[in-house]
């Protein structure tokens, strides 16, 4: 594959996450071209794969969707939902994570001695943060 090709692919990509959030959100092309400072056009042809992302342009993406920006470039991107009988479902984005932790798990030292305690008190710390905001919807 050569470099017009995988750049080619790359912008269909991010397009067609990029509609399919925006879509999924109820927000229209206007909106984001809005907040990207982009003309409506412009955000119809990134969804489109016609115009290439620039870094800043594609973190902005990010923030206004709320998801990280592998969200946008990579071909699978998957959420677990274990359950918690105290606190029901727990979102955690775990593809990421999982391949970090067994990267640190397997060749940082640290992880060798305490991976088992961060993964608790990094889940403990979720709960936390997911019992805060249940009460602040109170």
């Amino acid at each position: 594959m050569d470099m017009k090709e995988l750049e080619k692919n790359f912008n269909d990509l991010v397009g067609r996450r990029v509609r399919e959030y925006r879509i999924k959100q109820n927000a229209s092309q206007e909106e984001l071209g809005k907040y990207l400072k982009l003309p409506k056009q412009a955000v119809s042809s990134i969804e489109k794969g016609k115009r290439r992302v620039t870094a800043q342009e594609l973190d902005m993406i990010s923030l206004f969707f709320d998801k990280p920006l592998s969200a946008f470039i990579k071909e699978e991107y998957e959420y677990v939902y274990p359950y918690d009988a105290d606190f029901g479902v727990i979102p955690i984005f775990i593809a990421e994570f999982l391949e970090k932790y067994k990267y640190a798990y397997e060749n940082i030292q640290f992880f060798k001695k305490h991976g088992k305690k961060f993964t608790k008190r990094l889940i403990d710390g979720m709960k936390i943060i997911q019992r805060e905001a249940g009460n602040k919807k109170k």
